[in-house]
């Protein structure tokens, strides 16, 4: 079973070596370098929920260029996206989405929580595919814009 798994996780990394390999780069400025835009959140994809979580940590670390876990620094480059990307008027209405979410009302439209809880499991991809659109267009894609709103309003609410 183990083997299963291993092969199936193999095969996978290298489907994202061959894609990052393979894609065209964008000019890069200092936060798309630390920031790797290169490749497809493909984490939910994966068959079992255990493949599904290994490849979420892995993305994410490879999204922000890191070989093992740093909050630190994962802390560092989300105030640096931060600083990038708060005037966007599509965060800003993404942010408002998150706001109005019962779950989240606590963060008072505190950006930089909202940002943390945006590279979570539930929504990686998802905004992911935002800061793609963002470092590529200077702007959102209304189609990512409003994947992430709704990932908000379908949240369950609280009992």
């Amino acid at each position: 079973m183990l083997e299963l798994y291993t092969a199936s996780c193999k095969t996978k990394l290298l489907q994202q070596t061959l894609f990052k390999e393979n894609s065209s780069k964008v000019k890069k400025d200092k936060i798309y370098e630390m920031y790797d835009t290169s490749f497809y959140c493909t984490y939910k994809l994966m068959d079992s929920d255990e493949d599904k979580n290994y490849m979420y940590q892995l993305q994410l670390l490879d999204a922000f260029g890191l070989k093992k876990y740093n909050d630190d620094k994962i802390n560092e480059e989300i105030t640096s996206i931060h600083n990038k990307i708060k005037e966007c008027s599509q965060f800003k209405e993404i942010c408002k989405a998150c706001n109005e979410n019962e779950n989240f009302k606590d963060f008072k439209m505190d950006e930089i929580i909202m940002l943390i809880c945006f590279f979570s499991f539930d929504t990686f991809d998802l905004f992911h595919k935002c800061l793609v659109d963002f470092f590529t267009h200077g702007y959102i894609l209304e189609d990512a814009t409003t994947n992430m709103m709704n990932a908000f309003s379908n949240v369950n609410k609280p009992n």
